[in-house]
């Protein structure tokens, strides 16, 4: 009796490539640019999903601003940008939570409900706004 191995020894078999990439054995070169277009799409689809983010922002604290008394300014928008921290924090929270117990998708879900929720919020208040606004009147909102 002899100790030998049942399987024979061969030598690897070379892996395909993308230019200078080397891929794994079992990914093809239309998996891979599959994924990479996948990639584009994705890295495209968060640029515009970051400007929305980042015109709301800027434009909730303008409105903030300038609906808020000049003399309380100050105190209105240290107050709302209080309230944004506090609400970064609850989301993180909630959104860790709906991670783990929904899905990986699901706190972005979250975000964007959210978003959705402050930009009705702001429609409603920019229509039913005190203040002056003097493109409303030369505007569709009369």
């Amino acid at each position: 009796m002899t100790n030998e191995d049942p399987s024979p020894v061969t030598a690897a078999e070379p892996s395909a490539s993308l230019g200078p990439i080397k891929l794994q054995p079992d990914i093809s070169q239309l998996n891979t640019l599959a994924l990479v277009y996948w990639n584009f799409i994705t890295i495209g689809a968060l640029v515009f999903v970051s400007i929305g983010q980042i015109s709301c922002l800027l434009t909730s604290q303008a409105l903030i601003g300038h609906e808020a008394p000049a003399q309380k300014r100050g105190a209105v928008i240290g107050a709302f940008s209080l309230c944004g921290a506090i609400g970064i924090m609850a989301f993180a929270a909630a959104g860790g939570r709906f991670f783990d117990s929904i899905s990986p998708a699901a706190p972005f879900m979250l975000v964007g409900a959210g978003t959705a929720a402050v930009m009705l919020v702001a429609i409603v208040v920019s229509l039913k706004s005190p203040g002056r606004m003097p493109l409303r009147n030369k505007l569709w909102l009369k």
